[in-house]
């Protein structure tokens, strides 16, 4: 504006006024319709990412995750590591402390939990192929104790849960999930086919004796693998006979954090000299893995916010500087006898049209931009018409609002007034 003011044609700019001021200016506009793009942009990125989200809130984790806290045991390596009965000793004195304690419905005992990571292991099944190092599938690993499935309230699709007659002097025995099943046992019978855990010779077969159903394990929208659960009575750890840290599951009735140091405390009765980490509520787990989608969102949507604000600002002052230049020639029409109604569509039209430019634009650039967020969406398209529908009739109902106070400004004119200043 100060460099156009500093080189005014008077003789055009008197032909104008003229005129009743109704040159408009198109580099206003089209700031205006730029703001809007670049909101709807931004706008939609961040409705993608809502949806998104609310996708994976209903993802079926395969467990119930409410009223369950978690607690990590580390067995110090010189007092437990080739002492698999030392072991087995802790992991069933701590399970014996916790009976009994005031509202806990249940506990369990496991290597690794969903959502924490787990390590993978080669795996082999009784008559289906050999493989070697660099071909074998991999599976995830579990040593639980009974109480594991009903704590985490896994269903069990067949078969039966591990029983504290399963340990050193039973034979080895594994549940297996749904998905190993689909892989290895296409007709779905999989109870009473042995597997092997490694590819050691000899072979130590183990009998599979349940399945259970699939748990989310890597994160909320990663596909499930081969997941193999092993008595921990039998056999705590996997790699020799070294002392690994283990994860304490507790169901509680109310709320799993009320319990937290009460748990600690029978914990540590087991065996004061082991240290217990990592003490938090399964809920708090998943609202880890969902850290960085949540982190990405709050950016976007706060971009969006404030790109959203600018435009509307741009547009209502874009409307307000229209009507005050077009104030002569509204005068005039309603001296001539238009109705205030014509008058003030007039106006709110000018409004609607650059928004329904900018939302033409928007949708244009947002279907070139959201491509690239395809990688961080579950179960959402990034062409999503709900999302990019909702987010423009925003936008709409929002340039109503904002042109309709100019609007109906300009509609009140009193003609008489505005002709006597001129």
């Amino acid at each position: 504006p100060a460099i156009r003011l500093s080189r005014v044609d008077l003789h055009a700019t008197l032909k104008e006024r003229t005129r009743g001021g109704t040159v408009r200016d198109q580099f206003r506009s089209l700031l205006v319709v730029a703001q809007v793009a670049a909101a709807l942009m931004l706008m939609t990125g961040a409705g993608l990412l809502i949806r998104s989200l609310h996708q994976l809130s209903l993802v079926d984790l395969g467990f119930a995750p409410d009223h369950l806290l978690t607690l990590r045991v580390t067995p110090l390596p010189a007092k437990y590591d080739e002492k698999v009965d030392a072991q087995i000793r802790l992991g069933d004195d701590i399970l014996r402390n916790l009976e009994g304690l005031p509202g806990l419905v249940s506990a369990a005992i496991s290597t690794n939990i969903p959502l924490q990571g787990t390590p993978r292991y080669y795996y082999l099944v009784e008559g289906g192929p050999l493989y070697t190092v660099a071909t074998a599938p991999t599976m995830d690993y579990f040593a639980v104790t009974p109480a594991y499935f009903e704590t985490m309230r896994i269903p069990l699709i067949a078969g039966r849960a591990f029983r504290n007659t399963d340990n050193r002097n039973a034979p080895q025995v594994v549940v297996v999930n749904e998905t190993f099943v689909k892989l290895h046992f296409p007709d779905g019978r999989a109870l009473g086919r042995r597997m092997q855990i490694g590819l050691g010779e000899p072979p130590e077969w183990r009998e599979i004796v349940g399945v259970a159903k699939d748990v989310k394990n890597d994160g909320l929208d990663r596909r499930v693998r081969a997941q193999v659960y092993a008595p921990y009575f039998h056999s705590p750890s996997i790699i020799g006979n070294q002392a690994t840290t283990f994860t304490v599951v507790v169901r509680s009735v109310n709320q799993p954090e009320s319990l937290a140091g009460a748990v600690r405390q029978r914990i540590l009765a087991a065996d004061r000299a082991q240290p217990v980490w990592q003490v938090q509520s399964m809920e708090e787990n998943i609202a880890q893995t969902l850290s960085q989608q949540r982190f990405t969102l709050f950016l976007m949507a706060v971009f969006a916010g404030v790109a959203f604000l600018l435009a509307i600002i741009g547009l209502s002052g874009v409307v307000s500087y229209t009507v005050a230049q077009r104030t002569r020639e509204i005068g005039i029409r309603l001296a001539v006898g238009a109705q205030p109604g014509r008058v003030l569509w007039m106006v709110l039209r000018h409004a609607l049209l650059l928004v329904l430019a900018g939302i033409f634009a928007g949708i244009v650039g947002a279907l070139l931009v959201t491509v690239r967020l395809e990688s961080m969406l579950y179960n959402t398209s990034p062409r999503d018409a709900l999302t990019f529908a909702a987010i423009s009739l925003v936008f709409l109902l929002t340039a109503a609002v904002s042109g309709w106070i100019p609007a109906r400004r300009a509609a009140s004119i009193d003609p008489a007034i505005t002709l006597r200043n001129e």
